[in-house]
C-alpha cells in the first residue's frame, strides 16, 4: 500500500507530539539545565519538522491517499502476507503450551514450505532456528521462555 504524503506527515506530527509530551514525563536533574527529558523533546521537535516540510513540499501533485500497489494485488502475494500473520497468532497462542522449541519449529516449517524451500532445507533450517534462538534467548539475554513438554536440556 502506498500512502500519501499527507499521510505520513500526519502519522509523523502525531509521534512527534507523543515524543515532545513524554520528555515532561522525565523528572529534571538537580544543577543540570540538562535532564533525561531534554532528548524526547528535541526528537519531537525535530520529527515535527520533518512533518511539516513532508506536509509543504511543493512536489505534491497528486491527491490520492491511498493505494495498493500492483503487488498487493496478487493471491500469492496475499497468501504469503496470511501465512506470516498466521504464524505469528499460531506462535501467541500456543507457545506457552507446545513450548517455545515446538511452536517456532512449527511455525518455520509452514512459512518455509509457503514459500518455496524443500522439506529437508525447511526441516534444517526450522529445527536449528529454534534450538539456537532459544539458546540465546535462555542462556545470553536470560530471558525465560517456555519449553512445553520438551526436557530440560541446558
Amino acid at each position: 500500500m502506498k500512502l500519501s504524503d499527507d499521510i505520513w506527515a500526519l502519522i509523523f506530527l502525531i509521534l512527534a507530539i507523543v515524543l515532545f509530551s513524554s520528555g515532561f514525563q522525565f523528572d529534571d536533574m538537580p544543577g543540570q539545565s540538562i535532564g533525561a527529558g531534554t532528548f524526547p523533546k528535541v526528537l519531537g521537535c525535530a520529527l515535527a519538522i520533518c512533518a511539516m516540510t513532508l506536509y509543504l513540499n511543493e512536489g505534491r501533485k497528486s491527491r490520492t491517499y491511498a493505494a495498493l500497489a500492483q503487488w498487493a494485488r496478487s493471491p500469492v502475494y496475499l497468501g504469503n502476507v496470511v501465512a506470516v500473520l498466521g504464524s505469528l497468532v499460531f506462535f501467541a497462542l500456543t507457545a506457552g503450551r507446545l513450548g517455545y522449541h515446538l511452536s517456532v519449529f512449527i511455525c518455520l516449517m509452514i512459512m518455509l514450505l509457503k514459500f518455496g524451500n524443500t522439506w529437508r532445507n525447511s526441516l534444517t533450517i526450522a529445527a536449528v532456528t529454534a534450538f539456537v534462538s532459544h539458546l540465546f534467548f535462555y542462556q545470553v539475554l536470560r530471558v525465560p521462555l517456555p519449553w512445553g513438554p520438551l526436557p530440560v536440556i541446558y
